[in-house]
């Protein structure tokens, strides 16, 4: 039989890892950015770009969760106040993910330009499949506001909605992986002229 922290520690340790992973893919796009690498921006030659903002809001996604796993941990054994720490900064970078989302989704929204698309890189002439330079997709902006937000209800210990949001944000990503497999252009996002890993 399974013991109860057996059972919790079980998905928690793939979901440390996750961070983890989501950690070094952004940091790999965000290093074919600064060095113009352009197969480490794109998964395929002529498929979209990841942008630039993209590969931040994973990193800064993947070390609030790491962080966030930190602070637990240490929650759980009782060590020190750098638990508190922990937390303080896993809320904010999930407060920055959130901002990330929303302002792309307010871009699309009112058909504005708040300068965020390309603050940090620019996006050369002629890219394939984006509506704006340097902007994410409407789907990866919804996922990552949703991310964000299930993020943040971690550090507020309220696991149900984070978990909601977290699944809403799997989701949108799930349907964009399966249109890419099937060429469902629909399901990435075509309708806005951008593609889901953008």
């Amino acid at each position: 039989m399974i013991k109860k922290t057996e059972f919790i520690e079980f998905p928690q340790s793939y979901s440390r890892k996750a961070g983890i992973i989501v950690t070094l893919i952004g940091c790999v796009v965000l290093l074919g950015w600064i060095l113009d690498i352009t197969a480490l921006k794109s998964i395929l030659p002529g498929l979209v770009s990841m942008k630039a903002n993209t590969s931040i809001a994973f990193i800064l996604s993947g070390l609030s969760l790491c962080l966030w796993h930190d602070a637990e941990h240490r929650r759980q054994k009782a060590k020190d106040n750098r638990r508190k720490s922990s937390f303080d900064l896993s809320q904010v970078l999930a407060i920055i993910v959130i901002l990330i989302g929303l302002l792309t989704l307010i871009e699309y929204g009112f058909g504005w330009n708040l300068g965020i698309d390309e603050l940090l890189f620019k996006d050369p002439a002629g890219t394939v499949g984006t509506s704006a330079p340097g902007r994410m997709s409407p789907n990866s902006a919804l996922s990552f506001f949703m991310l964000g937000s299930a993020l943040l209800l971690l550090s507020k210990r309220a696991y149900r909605p984070a978990q909601c949001f977290s699944l809403g944000g799997f989701l949108i990503g799930f349907l964009g992986l399966l249109g890419y497999i099937y060429g469902i252009t629909s399901l990435y996002g075509k309708s806005y002229s951008n593609r889901q890993d953008s």
